[in-house]
């Protein structure tokens, strides 16, 4: 009897097997299709990494790349009396992280400096006479050999009180001749032996003497 019954069993789940088997099926790839998200998300991630892995040596590497071609583009236009490359140049002298674009801006910086500090140099004048407001006028004068000889007709006049506007320009003129100027005529007025281009300096002077020009 028991015998039978087994043998029953058996057929019964042999005839089954096909259903079975579907049955695995269906409920496995069921469970691999919910899974699905996971294992992209999952793998995605890992690619991310390997990736980010490979190519941030060549990322940096292009990034010393840049900035090496642009502090030697800023060293140009500072030469070219450009104020916001010799600026720039300051902070990249100070701030980056790359030796060799510190020592390049340093350098630069140096090169700018010694030729606005030459002993020898020439001054402009306007070819016709101008009032003192005209002057005043060319200060603001898009040309800046026109704010260069507004800047030294000032110095010529020998009055102190012009130092105010000769401070304006070396805190705000972009460009470093006009600068310079500005300078040798901010030394002649307050009888000072300020180097160039050193603007803490001047900062320095008027705040101790603001008093001088309210």
């Amino acid at each position: 009897m028991v015998s039978e019954v087994s043998t029953q069993v058996a057929e019964g789940i042999t005839k089954q097997q096909p259903n079975i088997q579907k049955a695995i099926l269906d409920q496995t790839s069921k469970a691999v299709a919910g899974l699905q998200p996971t294992i992209a998300s999952a793998v995605a991630a890992e690619v991310g990494r390997q990736i980010r892995i490979s190519v941030a040596p060549v990322q940096a590497r292009l990034a010393s790349s840049n900035e090496l071609i642009r502090v030697g583009s800023l060293a140009i236009l500072a030469q070219n009396d450009q104020r916001p490359a010799y600026e720039e140049l300051e902070t990249l002298s100070r701030s980056s992280t790359n030796p060799d674009v510190r020592a390049i801006s340093a350098t630069s910086l140096n090169a700018v400096n010694t030729a606005h500090n030459h002993s020898f140099f020439a001054t402009r004048q306007f070819k016709t006479p101008v009032s003192k407001e005209q002057v005043l006028g060319y200060l603001k004068d898009p040309n800046p050999y026109n704010r260069v000889a507004a800047v030294d007709t000032l110095n010529g006049y020998g009055d102190r009180s012009n130092v105010q506007f000769l401070i304006d320009l070396i805190e705000k003129d972009p460009d470093l001749t006009v600068v310079e100027h500005a300078f040798r005529g901010f030394n002649t007025l307050t009888a000072n032996s300020v180097t160039i281009l050193d603007f803490d300096s001047v900062r320095k002077w008027r705040q101790e003497h603001r008093s001088d020009f309210k």
